[in-house]
């Protein structure tokens, strides 16, 4: 909900935004992804203006990360400015509403965004390092091939 200052209640308290939903032709599966706020909020301002120009400022915005079409609408369609997405099985036996995900033990699709910090010259150590910490294995057990 937008608050009459022009801020989000529970949105501007967070930093990042997770959202699931039923696979499309598969509702044994849900695809969760992991937005920054500013995506998030970015699509809730261009939905509040739809509404607004509207004069129906006062009624929920409504904003999904797939594309939707309609004015009502306005601000959905930002699926690929996830900084990671994952597509779970739901578990055998979630005969329960809110379900059990199956994580598994496939990794989470990284997706690169304009805001991700440039590297600069790493050492083999340095490298060897970050990606151990990252994928939490010991240094010793990278190993990086450099081709050129």
């Amino acid at each position: 909900m937008r608050d009459t200052d022009g801020t989000y209640k529970v949105l501007d308290e967070v930093d990042r935004v997770i959202h699931a939903h039923p696979l499309a032709g598969d509702p044994s599966k849900v695809a969760i992804s992991m937005f920054e706020r500013a995506t998030i909020r970015r699509a809730f301002d261009k939905n509040f203006k739809a509404l607004t120009d509207h004069n129906m400022g006062h009624i929920p915005s409504w904003v999904n990360p797939e594309p939707e079409a309609g004015w009502r609408q306005t601000g959905s369609g930002f699926k690929d400015e996830a900084l990671w997405r994952k597509t779970v099985a739901l578990s055998d036996g979630a005969n329960s509403r809110a379900g059990h995900l199956a994580w598994g033990t496939g990794d989470v699709e990284l997706l690169p965004t304009a805001s991700d910090p440039k590297v600069g010259p790493l050492s083999i150590k340095q490298a060897k390092e970050g990606l151990a910490a990252m994928f939490g294995v010991s240094p010793d057990k990278v190993e990086i091939t450099i081709k050129g």
